[in-house]
């Protein structure tokens, strides 16, 4: 099995440690050894979160003018989830492929970190990487057992193979949940929960069950909405995302419909299905 993130998110190389730091309000020295926290705000940015200056992680974890390791990622993990409101969820702990292709296939963001040759910053064994290590993004599992990296220091991208990420690679995280993805095209993380799989069978539940995906409030409802609303319609939430702002374009609603009904998870796809149906009704 194969993924690639690139037809979902847009890995450029803006949020680089390098090209980041050159705007940042600290000054160059953002682009210093700040790759943990550099790499969680990349994703965030990705996953439609505001864009955070990962120095500001440095200063605050760790002091301001800190230049060293920041060792695992969980002092990371912990700034995010105290200070970014509605938070994605994090999964920590030691790398291993499946647990990546699993994630890919699920077009979840995937933060690695590895031994590198410092001159070049390139994922290396650690036999040849003198104690430096590096995190960065996962994105993508080619055919020939190749994989894709996004390399924070630069933000770009880097094709390895499989055999040299094994004996690279020793930690990652995987993001869901949260502000994660497209909102409806492709990949509803939040359409995976239990919530929203005990209540197929249920359109009104269901689509306060989206709701509740979409805008993060308890009815399901958009924060502007009066309490005591009838169950909004799919074309209502559909029109909700922006306010007196967007035309619904039935066609690029049925392209959506159309690429979660063809996603790799099953509950994606009975999703699409779902929506579909939904539309239909309402």
């Amino acid at each position: 099995m194969t993924f690639d993130l690139r037809a979902r998110y847009a890995f450029d190389s803006s949020e680089g440690q390098i090209p980041e730091g050159q705007d940042s309000v600290y000054g160059p020295a953002n682009s210093h050894a700040n790759c943990v926290p550099a790499s969680f705000t990349a994703a965030l940015a990705l996953a439609g979160y505001e864009d955070i200056d990962p120095q500001r992680i440095t200063n605050e974890v760790y002091g301001p003018n800190y230049r060293g390791g920041f060792g695992n990622f969980e002092r990371t993990i912990a700034w995010i989830c105290a200070n970014v409101p509605n938070p994605p969820r994090f999964s920590e702990g030691g790398f291993d492929f499946a647990a990546a292709e699993a994630a890919g296939q699920a077009a979840q963001l995937i933060i690695v970190a590895g031994w590198i040759d410092a001159p070049s910053v390139t994922f290396v064994a650690e036999s040849k990487a003198a104690g430096f290590s590096h995190a960065s993004l996962m994105v993508a599992h080619l055919a020939g057992e190749k994989f894709v990296i996004w390399n924070t220091w630069t933000g770009q991208l880097q094709t390895y193979d499989r055999s040299v990420l094994a004996v690279s690679l020793y930690e990652m995280s995987i993001i869901s949940g949260g502000q994660h993805g497209p909102l409806l095209g492709g990949d509803i993380d939040m359409a995976t929960g239990d919530e929203i799989q005990a209540h197929l069978n249920n359109q009104d539940a269901f689509l306060v069950a989206i709701g509740k995906g979409l805008f993060g409030t308890d009815t399901g409802y958009p924060p502007n909405w009066q309490n005591g609303k009838a169950n909004p319609t799919l074309i209502e939430l559909i029109q909700a995302i922006k306010p007196g702002s967007v035309i619904v374009d039935e066609s690029a609603v049925l392209a959506a419909i159309a690429d979660l009904k063809a996603h790799p998870d099953p509950t994606a796809a009975a999703i699409g299905l779902r929506i579909e149906n939904a539309l239909k009704s309402a």
